[in-house]
């Protein structure tokens, strides 16, 4: 066996070993979004994954809600993902877009999620994901609150 058919041996496990960690924290992107939209009593096929480029910042590009969750491997050794909520009442044209950007990191049944905080969720207890859902619902709150709305104090004409 030469030394490079030895790495393979080794190497090949190793790919695999990744692939499954980055195929589970998917699976875990796409429930804390399909779980929040839930729990925020949105509807699940309007939540919209938003695509990070290398350096964790939101792109243009978006893909629709599946498990198919774009995640970029940030250098802190968690996989990130961000997906958007929309809100907006019925027949009105004024909305508002949150973008919820999250690093995840598996170990066993505790998930560390990492956003403006970081929390870890043991994803046996549902209490325990009910209340990280408070959380991320008590900052949003506190953030639309705190930006107040500014009219224009020019009046005039625009050319």
């Amino acid at each position: 066996m030469t030394r490079y058919e030895q790495l393979v041996e080794v190497a090949i496990p190793c790919a695999h070993g990744h692939f499954d960690y980055f195929e589970k924290c998917q699976r875990v992107a796409f429930g804390i979004a399909g779980g929040y939209a839930d729990f925020l009593g949105y509807p699940r096929e309007q939540v919209v994954f938003v695509v990070l480029d290398q350096h964790l910042n939101r792109s243009d590009k978006t893909e629709s809600f599946g498990l198919d969750v774009p995640m970029v491997f940030g250098d802190d050794g968690l996989w990130y993902f961000c997906f958007r909520i929309k809100y907006q009442k019925a027949k009105d044209s004024a909305y508002m877009c949150e973008y919820i950007k999250l690093g995840l990191k598996l170990n066993g049944t505790v998930v560390t999620v990492r956003g403006d905080n970081t929390a870890e969720i043991d994803t046996a207890s549902p209490n325990n994901v009910e209340e990280f859902f408070q959380h991320l619902f008590a900052d949003s709150l506190e953030r639309f609150q705190s930006v107040p709305f500014q009219p224009s104090k020019r009046i005039g004409f625009l050319r």
